[in-house]
């Protein structure tokens, strides 16, 4: 998590991916997808119907 706020506002160069999720938050590549669909509805960027 601190890898995160340490990006700060602009985040990191290209973006997160869920390859970044996985390493930042240590985690299985299941959970890091949920986590970067969960960013990403809470933005707006994406939404289910």
């Amino acid at each position: 998590m601190k890898k995160l706020l340490d990006a700060g506002p602009k985040g990191y160069e290209g973006g997160i991916t869920t390859r970044k999720h996985e390493r930042i938050l240590q985690t299985s590549t299941p959970t890091a997808a949920r986590v970067q669909l969960s960013h990403e509805l809470k933005l707006g960027l994406t939404h289910i119907e």
